[in-house]
């Protein structure tokens, strides 16, 4: 990922992202794709994080969207040696849709709100777009 994107990361979007790596490791990925920044949403917690109180909003769980990623999301075949995880084309586009709603809104730094967002957007064409779309998530339900 680029350093002109990681500095326009907020504190918890810093954390999504580590989050997100340590999911993609855990699954034995040598990648780190949507599904993995959604992974990392999911498993910041249901606290006060921004993508939380959006989720409470549309009347999702914790629980039934990691159980939804976890059954979307198969393992690779191998364990992957501590490597540099290399984003995918889907992974840029997203990035790229979370730093335009961000200036959108006038924002400098871009907001968990801004990736889930992103991720919503048809565009992806990724598993984690695919299950959000399955769960009732659009971008217009996040607007």
């Amino acid at each position: 990922m680029g350093t002109d994107i990681l500095e326009r990361l907020t504190d918890e979007m810093q954390q999504v992202v580590k989050l997100a790596k340590d999911a993609a490791r855990s699954l034995h990925h040598e990648y780190l794709g949507p599904e993995h920044l959604l992974m990392g949403l999911v498993r910041i917690g249901e606290g006060e994080g921004g993508s939380f109180n959006m989720l409470g909003l549309l009347n999702l769980s914790y629980g039934e969207v990691d159980e939804a990623l976890n059954w979307y999301v198969n393992p690779g075949p191998r364990y992957v040696q501590p490597c540099i995880l290399h984003l995918t084309t889907r992974a840029r586009k997203v990035f790229a849709h979370a730093v335009q709603r961000a200036d959108r809104f006038g924002h400098d730094r871009v907001e968990s709100e801004d990736l889930l967002y992103a991720l919503a957007m048809p565009q992806t064409e990724s598993p984690a777009y695919h299950l959000l779309q399955r769960l009732g998530v659009t971008p217009e339900t996040i607007e």
